[in-house]
């Protein structure tokens, strides 16, 4: 009969994020399709080329989505169309955050649309790395205790897995927020601490 020892140990690292990602957007209401697509067309390539001018490189802007909404009136009648594109831009310097919002308000107006802002680490994998240590010394120091009280000793390891935790946090994703000329002037943004957690659960064959 095998006798073990199964613990779980957690280890937690806390880092600032060092990459910013906002997600932008231009609304242009015209009468008729054509017309609202080609105005917000023109409003997107201006915030597009404002963007770009403060060294945001090509790959860190996406465009996500681009959709077409009726404007309804009186008697469920369709009055006019409002067309409306989004775009994800990374920012790898956050010292930038203002700017671009400045920068795109410029360009675009009272146009111009913000749902969310969210943070990310541009090299998780050494922090991570960092807290599964944590989490391996935190099981082993409790399985150590529980052997010794047993009168027994560690021997190999049987099994161990490990599950992580941690990513993206940001503000945003409710109402969407319209961004006049006025506002964007000196735009505080903070990004606090995120928290990388790893769990492990090992088993440790006990010894005699």
């Amino acid at each position: 009969m095998s006798h073990h020892v199964e613990l779980s140990g957690t280890g937690v690292v806390q880092t600032a994020p060092d990459i910013a990602t906002m997600r932008l957007g231009v609304s242009y209401p015209a009468k008729t399709v054509g017309d609202a697509l080609e105005g917000c067309a023109e409003l997107s390539t201006k915030v597009l080329a404002a963007l770009k001018a403060l060294d945001i490189a090509a790959r860190d802007i996406r465009t996500t989505s681009l959709s077409v909404d009726p404007v309804w009136g009186e008697n469920s009648e369709i009055t006019g169309h409002t067309a409306n594109q989004y775009l994800n831009v990374r920012l790898r310097e956050v010292t930038k955050i203002g700017d671009a919002i400045s920068a795109a308000s410029a360009a675009a107006g009272n146009a111009l649309r913000m749902d969310s802002l969210t943070w990310s680490i541009s090299n998780p994998e050494p922090l991570v790395a960092q807290a599964r240590d944590l989490a391996y010394a935190d099981a082993l120091d409790k399985a150590q205790q529980l052997a010794k009280l047993s009168g027994r000793k560690l021997g190999r390891v049987l099994r161990a897995s490990e599950s992580s935790g941690g990513g993206n946090f940001g503000y945003g994703g409710g109402q969407m927020m319209k961004v006049g000329r006025g506002m964007v002037a000196d735009m505080p943004a903070e990004g606090g601490e995120q928290e990388l957690a790893v769990s492990v659960q090992v088993r440790w064959e006990l010894i005699d």
